[in-house]
């Protein structure tokens, strides 16, 4: 089963509902990982067997509360889709009609899709034991004070977590967009299966982009793709491009920019730094695999 690099990071930071209080688990290729018969499985088949939702594990720690193990135990279904015919992935919703929407923010606001028709949407789903939603933060409050002034652009967040939950986030780290708990339902039905995933309805009424996973750049992807939509008027041909899907799975072949090929757990422990971007690159010989290249991010 292939899986998309924006699973991963999900899985990194996986909000675990094993008691009351939500709990961060540091999972990773070193981890232990069991079935629910206790017999030890491999990473990449513990990686297979949660791609998706429905899926549930159980971690186990020790008297210093160190993780020692995690128990799968129920392997993911597929994400539910109302009409399969229409889009399998969130990145298929370009220039679609995506689905519609009814909600309400932390404040008690209520938003519904068919009140917003002719306006900018811009859409992040999210939820608050994920760290690469929370370190582009930062970047998304300065596209939100850009646009504050324009009451056509509306910025939602739909999150996993619950209201008490998110209050007590926003404590630490200030988000300026009107934020939905429990968003889940919606998260569903625009079949998001990895965090963050950014969706730009544009003014006719239909997606103009979609962005998943880590991305340096996500303030202008996002300003460039609000700024077409705010002038579209009609349909275009063909959908517009978004950031790059690129697809991962444990038998991929993934090179750095020496050409040298990287393991797939090296991978995966590099990916967590957040300094690479994936390309999908082709070599002499025409066969296909997976650049990562280094990001070059200017520091203050």
């Amino acid at each position: 089963m292939v899986l998309r690099f924006l699973t991963l990071l999900l899985l990194f930071s996986l909000p675990l509902w094993t008691t009351a209080q939500q709990k961060e688990v540091p999972i990773n290729s070193q981890t232990i990982f069991k079935d629910v018969d206790g017999n030890i499985i491999p990473f990449s088949t513990f990686l297979e067997w949660t791609s998706g939702t429905g899926y549930k594990i159980m971690p186990s720690f020790d008297a210093d509360d160190n993780l020692i193990e995690v128990f799968l135990l129920e392997a993911a279904i597929a994400p539910p889709t109302t009409d399969p015919s229409q889009f399998t992935s969130t990145p298929e919703l370009v220039n679609r009609v995506p689905p519609d929407f009814e909600v309400t923010d932390i404040n008690g606001k209520r938003y519904v899709s068919e009140d917003l028709k002719g306006k900018i949407i811009v859409l992040k789903f999210w939820f608050a034991a994920c760290k690469p939603c929370i370190d582009e933060m930062p970047q998304l409050n300065t596209v939100v004070e850009k646009y504050k002034n324009n009451s056509n652009i509306i910025f939602l967040a739909p999150s996993l977590d619950k209201k008490s939950r998110i209050q007590s986030f926003l404590q630490k780290h200030p988000f300026l967009y009107n934020i939905i708990p429990q968003g889940q339902t919606i998260a569903n039905n625009y079949n998001v299966l990895g965090y963050p995933t950014h969706v730009v309805i544009n003014r006719t009424g239909r997606v103009e982009a979609v962005f998943q996973g880590v991305n340096r750049r996500i303030d202008e992807r996002l300003i460039d793709a609000i700024e077409r939509g705010l002038v579209r008027e009609d349909i275009p041909d063909r959908p517009i491009p978004s950031q790059e899907e690129v697809e991962i799975s444990p038998a991929s072949i993934i090179k750095n920019e020496a050409g040298e090929r990287v393991p797939f757990e090296q991978f995966v422990e590099l990916m967590r730094q957040h300094e690479y971007e994936l390309l999908n690159a082709t070599d002499e010989e025409g066969n296909e695999y997976v650049l990562m290249k280094k990001i070059l991010v200017q520091r203050q």
